[in-house]
């Protein structure tokens, strides 16, 4: 009841016990409502007791009210310009990702290692003490994409510790994306890509076996992908790293056999059926990457990959004297692929690789015109390489350019020997590369 009936009802009551004990209490309480004061016949609670004293210090309620609004406009202004602030640098760290991309696909990893480096500064401070799922699944591609380009771009001895180190903190930030979040099909990807470029560091710093393991990891990753994703065009983007991890893989074998071969005049290391072994698990893995791109729809990176692979597995079958096989390999993806030697997918001794393949393709030609027209091919191969060697040309590369037996048969075209005369202008650039090592094997 409100106040002034509260009085009246006690005033009231049958039994005297319940009733005022004086009439000055009566008068009291009646006083205490007329000055808004608590009456004895109804206590207050805390509500009317609050609303009391808000009615008693208008002024001191209205500051405070003033205040906390103040306070909560203040609070979503800053929530504003924060997460205004967060979008934008959100968007430069996924810009500075894709520019990272970008400028490794242009060959030129110094930019590229520097937007990565500017890409992970930016998801480092949007991640930090609360990280999202995709924020971590953007850290760690800007890690590795560091790392490939501390890899790629290496000069000195500390830059493979320095790419490890990175690979490293990635992984764990892997870990606690799929402990956090669970395992989806993007988190296997992600890590078979750390492990696939991985590889090709421990290939340099710790040699081939670290490598073969990193690159089982990166396998059995793009598997559990392909398995997760529902999506058939992510499904093919998976076949072709997959393709790329089995075409590292062969890199492996093929570093291991190259550099035994070179030790196996001192009687140390491996046996040459040792040798033998690895020259054919290099094969097998390199056919391997082959057939996951042949089942592919044609796109620039499917191009890319299928075109470095199947080069670099028929000029390996080439030096294998097993030229039957290599030539209907050869002639199986340019029938899917006419125009295989695109000069942007091939580095130097990739396009000489090309125009040892497209000499070998012209041998058993017996069509004048189809053999002039590989020869050609080959001659555009050599000129690509020529501009790709950047005025400069490896040991291995002049050695194999001027001893292949298949390119003699260049030799009467003026064209090939001016290609000749300017590879040998080029000033040499000596370290021994097993990996592409390029030198003519002789017939058993």
């Amino acid at each position: 009841p409100c106040p002034l009936e509260a009085i009246i009802l006690k005033a009231m009551r049958l039994r005297p016990d319940d009733r005022y004990a004086t009439v000055s209490a009566m008068r009291d309480d009646l006083q205490a409502w007329l000055d808004d004061q608590p009456i004895q016949a109804a206590p207050d609670g805390p509500i009317d007791a609050m609303s009391r004293w808000c009615r008693h210090h208008p002024l001191t309620v209205t500051m405070t009210t003033l205040m906390l609004l103040l306070t909560i406009a203040a609070m979503a202004w800053n929530a504003s310009v924060m997460r205004a602030q967060n979008d934008r640098l959100r968007r430069l760290a996924t810009n500075q990702l894709d520019t990272g991309a970008l400028l490794f696909q242009m060959d030129n990893p110094g930019a590229a290692k520097n937007s990565y480096a500017e890409s992970l500064r930016s998801w480092e401070q949007l991640v930090g003490d609360n990280p999202s799922e995709d924020g971590l699944q953007s850290l760690v591609a800007a890690r590795v994409g560091l790392a490939r380009m501390i890899h790629k771009s290496g000069r000195t001895t500390e830059d493979e510790p320095t790419a490890i180190a990175v690979y490293r903190q990635a992984e764990r930030d892997l870990q606690m994306l799929e402990s956090s979040f669970g395992p989806s099909a993007e988190s296997h990807r992600l890590r078979s890509w750390l492990f696939g470029s991985k590889g090709m560091t421990d290939l340099r710093s710790s040699g081939a076996d670290t490598a073969r393991e990193s690159y089982a990891i990166a396998i059995r990753a793009c598997q559990q992908a392909q398995q997760m994703s529902p999506d058939r065009s992510r499904n093919d983007d998976l076949t072709i790293e997959l393709s790329r991890v089995y075409g590292n893989l062969a890199d492996s074998y093929e570093h291991e056999a190259m550099v035994a071969m070179d030790r196996l005049v001192q009687r140390t290391d491996l046996s040459e059926p040792q040798i033998r072994r690895l020259l054919d698990d290099e094969i097998d893995a390199r056919w391997k990457s082959v057939r996951l791109c042949l089942g592919l729809p044609d796109s620039k990176l499917n191009h890319s990959v299928i075109a470095v692979q199947t080069v670099r597995l028929v000029y390996s079958l080439l030096l294998d004297w097993r030229t039957s096989e290599a030539i209907n390999i050869f002639q199986t993806v340019l029938d899917r692929y006419p125009a295989i030697e695109e000069k942007e997918s091939f580095i130097a001794i990739h396009q000489f690789k090309a125009a040892v393949c497209f000499c070998a393709l012209a041998e058993p030609l017996q069509d004048p015109d189809l053999e002039s027209a590989a020869d050609a091919r080959a001659i555009g191969c050599l000129r690509n390489a020529i501009d790709a060697s950047r005025n400069v040309a490896s040991r291995e590369f002049k050695l194999a350019m001027n001893q292949s037996p298949l390119l003699a048969r260049l030799e009467p075209r003026s064209d090939y020997r001016e290609i000749k005369r300017q590879l040998n202008s080029i000033p040499t650039f000596p370290e021994f590369s097993p990996v592409e090592s390029v030198s003519v094997s002789t017939p058993p």
